[in-house]
């Protein structure tokens, strides 16, 4: 068991091969938490299942993408029928004012 200096624990920590790691794959399913030492190992042992772990958050990223994008085709065109909307309100603001400016 190699000592290491106060000073040079913020560099050591990462690449310490005694450290506990979470796999990377973490953040799509797995739990494992491993030595670093270990981790070239349970990456080679867990390909399949990494991989089914990303095309599983592939496949819902593509659901979700999907799903976003129609509905912001639907709020385009309500954007849409409301600046129409809007246009023909001030037309009809404006025409009130000049007969109000008639009145007056």
């Amino acid at each position: 068991k190699e000592a290491i200096p106060r000073r040079d624990l913020p560099a050591h920590q990462g690449v310490c091969p005694r450290e506990m790691i979470d796999c990377p794959f973490q953040q799509l399913g797995c739990k494992e938490k491993l030595l670093h030492k270990d981790l070239a190992r349970h990456e080679k042992q867990n390909m399949s299942y990494h991989l089914k772990l990303t095309c599983t958050r592939v496949t819902d990223l593509d659901r979700k993408n999907e799903e976003l994008q129609r509905k912001n085709e639907e709020l385009e065109r309500k954007n849409e029928e409301l600046e129409r909307k809007n246009e023909e309100l001030e037309r009809k603001n404006e025409e009130l004012e000049r007969k109000n400016e008639e009145l007056d």
